[in-house]
């Protein structure tokens, strides 16, 4: 990239019906290409940005810093969901 500005997402006006979703949601869904497929992923947005727990990774992003800790074991990973999501085993 040359640092200049690109486009990143397209948005339109155009009405659209839920059913219009449904091929790349089953995609997400089923597909072994899918992230959601190949493993855990947690993901939440905080006041600041957003706060994303994978199977080996916990990823802090604030505007345009982010942040990387690796989840070295269950334990790790336990609490990183219960700390960001409130989420508790």
């Amino acid at each position: 990239m040359d640092g200049g500005w690109h486009g990143l997402y397209r948005l339109s006006h155009t009405p659209r019906r839920w059913s219009d979703f449904a091929p790349m949601c089953h995609y997400h869904q089923t597909s072994p290409k899918s992230g959601f497929t190949r493993g855990n992923v947690c993901s939440l947005t905080t006041t600041m940005g957003r706060a994303t727990i994978t199977d080996q990774r916990l990823l802090i992003t604030t505007g345009v810093e982010q942040r990387e800790a690796d989840l070295t074991d269950e334990a790790a990973w336990a609490a990183a969901l219960r700390n960001y999501r409130g989420i508790a085993f």
